[in-house]
């Protein structure tokens, strides 16, 4: 089976964040980062589902292509954002992302509800803190962390 037979249906919610956490993704730009982030996709192959972030991280949810790596697609897109904003000389303490990145497998049927979670990131960090989120997500996920780590 060639690269275009091959039949797959499989979603992730990708968390990227920026190195220290430092907060520097500002809003005033955050729209043109997302739509550099759509055309990485397309570059990718892979299916763009929702974006969205704050300042110091972004969530994607992407129909994730099977012949690519899940560090080789992390690396593409922080190496393609990285570029972007070098360029665009946008977010001027932006000092790259940081090493890791979460990842979680979605079914097609919670696609619409991550969707609506990802696109609801600005509100809900008006309360909760992006760490607190991180942890919750990973605790929820059944991934063991050390706090010191994150």
């Amino acid at each position: 089976m060639n690269d275009d037979t091959k039949a797959s249906r499989l979603f992730l919610h990708v968390i990227l964040t920026t190195k220290g956490r430092e907060k520097v993704l500002f809003q005033e730009r955050r729209e043109d980062l997302f739509r550099e982030i759509w055309h990485i996709h397309r570059n990718l192959g892979c299916r763009l589902i929702c974006v969205s972030g704050s300042e110091e991280h972004i969530h994607i949810l992407v129909g994730f292509k099977p012949t690519i790596s899940l560090d080789g697609y992390a690396n593409a897109v922080k190496t393609g954002v990285a570029a972007w904003i070098e360029a665009e000389a946008v977010f001027p303490q932006f000092a790259g992302w940081h090493e890791d990145y979460a990842a979680f497998s979605v079914s097609e049927e919670d696609s619409d509800t991550v969707s609506e979670y990802i696109k609801a990131d600005g509100e809900r960090h008006r309360t909760v803190p992006f760490l607190d989120e991180y942890k919750q997500l990973l605790t929820e996920a059944g991934i063991e962390f050390d706090e010191n780590e994150l």
